[in-house]
């Protein structure tokens, strides 16, 4: 939508002869703010017990970054009763990323946000200005850093996924933001030119000169995984997901398991385990996934 005047604004719409957009219409907009409907950051084990989000801003629940490890049962988003929204919130439902433990969800029930009901994922780095050596290089981080002194990095050909070797951190010194800006930029462009055209990165982004314990042999445009905040043992089990604008869960963790769920009337997948090159984010799932089929009538 664009601004016309005070009070009025011109829609643009995909053409759709079944849901018309007409007089007297009813519309909801996504208002991507910074405004969250339940926060937990920078912390561990944490519980949540029966709450219930029916407008949530942006994400309904929100975890990022700390040891994780959190709890979330009984919960609800949805729309409030006789409210006559459309929505409960603006953008996922539950979203977690860059936690060392993945979160606990049980018995939940999520719906009516205007993207994805669960969300968990970490983020991919990029590797660039590789010393002769192959043991120094710099990192470029999308969001916050998630690489420091002993982290465990897992390289890979960022054009078709395929491992090119491991390599642990002895040394990470962050740069200046300008040098930051300037790698950015040489990141993104060595992935448009490569046909990976990418998000940009973020102000909570950051970039290290990187020394390591052993020598790499770099291939083509590098990918760097880190397995410290990869939401390890992610367990999503006896929820409810249903009627929402994407998918019900999208999932990039190590350990996942997600068992006996209730997943109906989403828009797209109701459960996808997705890297995705464009917004950076994984991991790959390089340890066990467990999915089961739901063992009992649910709800």
């Amino acid at each position: 939508a664009s601004d016309v005047y005070k009070r009025q604004d011109r829609l643009f719409t995909k053409p759709d002869p079944a849901h018309p957009v007409e007089l007297d219409s009813r519309v909801a907009f996504s208002v991507k703010t910074d405004s969250w409907g339940v926060q937990v950051i920078r912390s561990a084990r944490c519980v949540l017990e029966d709450v219930k989000v029916h407008g949530g801003y942006a994400y309904a629940f929100f975890e990022k970054l700390g040891d994780g490890g959190h709890q979330y049962r009984r919960c609800l988003i949805g729309r409030r009763p006789g409210s006559g929204r459309l929505l409960a919130n603006a953008r996922d439902g539950f979203h977690s990323y860059l936690v060392r433990n993945g979160p606990l969800i049980e018995e939940c029930d999520f719906s009516r946000a205007m993207d994805d009901l669960i969300a968990v994922h970490g983020f991919f780095s990029m590797a660039v200005d590789w010393q002769p050596d192959g043991r120094s290089f710099t990192l470029v981080t999308p969001f916050e850093p998630d690489v420091s002194e002993g982290s465990q990095l897992t390289f890979f050909d960022f054009l078709n996924g395929r491992i090119l070797s491991q390599a642990a951190v002895v040394k990470s010194t962050a740069l200046e933001s300008e040098q930051f800006k300037a790698v950015k930029m040489k990141c993104m462009e060595l992935a448009k030119s490569a046909g990976l055209p990418q998000r940009d990165f973020t102000a909570e982004g950051a970039a290290f000169s990187v020394a390591l314990d052993a020598a790499i042999k770099p291939a083509g445009l590098v990918g760097v995984m880190s397995g410290d905040f990869v939401s390890k043992n992610t367990v999503i089990r006896l929820n409810y997901l249903h009627d929402t604008l994407a998918r019900g869960m999208l999932l990039k963790a190590h350990g996942l398991r997600v068992e006996n769920n209730r997943i109906e009337r989403v828009a797209h997948s109701g459960i996808a385990v997705i890297p995705e090159s464009y917004y950076l984010e994984g991991p790959f799932a390089l340890s066990l996934i467990h999915i089961s089929e739901p063992t009992r009538p649910r709800l």
